[in-house]
């Protein structure tokens, strides 16, 4: 009975004919055939994968750039802040020495 279930659940219907019909060149065909489309199935999952991580891999990449980006644009405002900043102290140093020349 085991045996009976075994080979109902295991073996389908076409392996299970021709190994009854005593077709093991046929059988030997078929199992290559299997083989090969399992191989094919694996390499067509390895290749979306692949393709998945790659995805990942470019939107990381805009990622860092756009952020890379953004810094630059607030490092350009800051020095431009920090330049205006220098000018404007420059500006009120020389008033004040000018002043302090004219009042000697």
């Amino acid at each position: 009975m085991y045996k009976k279930i075994a080979n109902d659940i295991i073996l389908p219907k076409i392996r299970r004919q021709l190994l009854t019909e005593n077709k093991f060149s046929k059988f030997l065909l078929y199992a290559i055939g299997e083989i090969i489309l399992v191989v094919i199935g694996i390499l067509v999952a390895l290749q979306i994968t692949n393709w998945n991580e790659s995805v990942k891999i470019e939107q990381k990449e805009t990622d860092h750039l756009v952020k890379l980006f953004q810094n630059l644009k607030l490092d350009s405002f800051k020095l431009k802040l920090g330049n205006f900043r220098h000018r404007r102290k420059t500006i009120l140093i020389n008033t004040h020495f000018s002043h302090y020349e004219y009042s000697n």
